[in-house]
């Protein structure tokens, strides 16, 4: 995982401190923002390949961060942290185009494997006849067609 930035988001200062003190033990470079606005400034920077983000948050909350780089086109991977357990806001979250949803207390382990685990999924080869957008290719026979994922 060198070279790779992870930016944390989170209103809550010792949030943001485990978090980038467990992911650098794991070889990440960490970036870290206090609320909704710095963490889009930093996206816009440039350099950040994934980002953890608290749903919770005043002003510009997570969902809203989200939803604003999906409008944008990003495709950066987003994993949602949250003290909101129930199961409508973990879909609400995946649905407006979270990777993953930690619901809080979290284990930081578990974060830094989830991390992993969504960059490996980034980083798998498309599969031979795919297209990079995930949309697979398109077989028609008059007026049959079949979508081959």
């Amino acid at each position: 995982m060198t070279n790779t930035t992870v930016l944390v988001v989170d209103d809550e200062p010792r949030i943001r401190e485990v978090l980038q003190f467990a992911l650098e033990r794991e070889g990440f470079t960490v970036a870290t923002a206090g609320d909704g606005g710095a963490a889009l400034a930093k996206v816009a920077e440039g350099g950040v390949d994934l980002m953890v983000l608290d749903v919770l948050m005043p002003e510009l909350d997570g969902l809203q961060v989200c939803r604003r780089l999906r409008q944008s086109g990003s495709t950066l991977p987003v994993i949602f942290l949250s003290s909101r357990t129930e199961v409508v806001d973990r879909i609400l979250g995946l649905e407006l185009g979270g990777d993953d949803y930690v619901p809080k207390p979290f284990s930081p382990r578990e974060v830094a494997s989830r991390i992993k685990a969504v960059l490996r999924r980034r980083a798998a080869p498309t599969p031979k006849g795919s297209s990079s957008d995930g949309a697979g290719e398109v077989l028609s026979h008059g007026a049959l067609e079949v979508d081959v994922v």
